[in-house]
């Protein structure tokens, strides 16, 4: 540790290189790592799951008997008014058997679990229809329609985000069973609803899956589609040459920094000799030489944190 602190000008260049190089490498790993789950997280909140296919038009969805694959059935209807407010919303329908085990969930929805959340569309109510209210703020004078013909709605809870959602439309989330009659309150809509099965796992499997059960699927949504974007690709190839500057200066500097503490070594054998002299054994010399060099190696490297973490953080943000 002594000899580290009073090393001289060119280890510590050495030190400050290898904190820069490697702190390139950090940003460009954190950064990149970031991105791309955000950039998957928003595509899965957009498709509800790995995979999504429209399969029809009906407010009351068979579940197909064969799917290899976690699935679940839901039922979007469009065009829909929240009242008082007077916004425009989708409604959505759910299988609370089935949509904890298929759709995306992250715990930053809601303070409460998906199959707490689920739990509690199940249940009955005097007042209306139990809801689940997405992007909105919905209270016990919320209900589902037009100012003159419309259905009171029992929101047992508002969310943050719900799988599915799209873009800014908010969401009302119901039971599958209380479709219908929610429709049939409010006088039906103008415009149809969407049958969508969703799926995890692959894209050729779920596909498969669907047409051994007659199901040739009207469109089909994947996640990972979002990543193949020409913008996306661009941001990560750059930070993948972000990367790979700094795995290849981090290497060079690191390689250089032990050239330099070895030849330092070198010029002091008499100091060697005197150790010897007094006791200091082979093995344990080069356990202090291999000590220098890591402690060397350490201090860059937490230097590179220093470095590279609270940009990437900023960058995040």
């Amino acid at each position: 540790l002594g000899r580290l602190a009073g090393a001289a000008s060119t280890t510590l260049l050495l030190i400050a290189a290898s904190a820069a190089s490697l702190g390139v490498l950090v940003y460009g790993l954190a950064v990149g790592t970031s991105i791309q789950a955000t950039v998957l997280a928003k595509a899965r909140v957009f498709v509800g799951s790995d995979l999504a296919a429209s399969v029809g038009r009906s407010t009351t969805p068979a579940r197909p008997p064969d799917l290899p694959l976690p699935s679940t059935e839901v039922v979007k209807v469009p065009g829909l008014f929240i009242q008082p407010a007077d916004i425009e919303v989708e409604v959505m329908a759910v299988d609370t058997a089935t949509f904890a085990e298929a759709a995306y969930w992250d715990g930053s929805f809601s303070e409460l679990s998906l199959p707490q959340l689920l739990s509690m569309l199940d249940e009955t109510s005097p007042t209306g229809t139990r809801a689940i209210v997405v992007g909105v703020r919905g209270d016990d004078s919320t209900s589902l329609g037009s100012s003159n013909l419309s259905a009171p709605l029992d929101v047992v809870a508002n969310v943050k985000a719900w799988p599915g959602m799209s873009g800014n439309l908010p969401l009302v989330v119901v039971e599958r069973e209380s479709l219908e009659p929610l429709l049939a309150g409010i006088g039906g809509t103008l415009l149809g609803p969407d049958q969508q099965i969703w799926a995890q796992g692959s894209r050729e499997a779920f596909h498969r899956a669907l047409t051994r059960n007659g199901m040739e699927p009207l469109s089909l949504l994947e996640s990972e589609v979002a990543l193949e974007t020409p913008a996306l690709q661009a941001m990560r190839w750059t930070l993948g040459v972000l990367i790979g500057l700094g795995i290849a200066a981090g290497c060079l500097c690191v390689t250089g920094l032990m050239l330099n503490l070895e030849s330092r070594h070198r010029a002091t054998m008499l100091a060697a000799v005197l150790a010897r002299r007094m006791g200091l054994g082979g093995r344990r010399e080069l356990l202090v030489w291999i000590s220098e060099i890591t402690a060397s190696a350490a201090v860059s490297y937490a230097l590179a944190l220093l470095i590279g973490l609270p940009l990437a953080r900023f960058v995040s943000a």
